[in-house]
């Protein structure tokens, strides 16, 4: 699961551990209001309160956010 927080960080949990497995700090400058994987595409899109849209996160470990969609 992914999700976003209003200081603008982005989480990738292990559900099966319970446990926040990677982060992005910072990955924008306010909240993050919306997240979206593309089809087809190991890609996820992003966008904040300040009017950003950010593309293409990479998470450590190997995790495939977006790809088993």
């Amino acid at each position: 699961m992914v999700t976003g927080s209003t200081i603008g960080h982005i989480a990738l949990w292990n559900l099966e551990e319970k446990k926040l497995q990677s982060q992005i700090r910072n990955a924008h400058q306010s909240t993050v209001s919306g997240m979206n994987c593309l089809p087809s595409e190991p890609l996820m899109v992003t966008s904040a309160a300040d009017n950003s849209l950010k593309v293409g996160y990479h998470f450590d470990m190997g995790c495939k956010v977006c790809s088993d969609l």
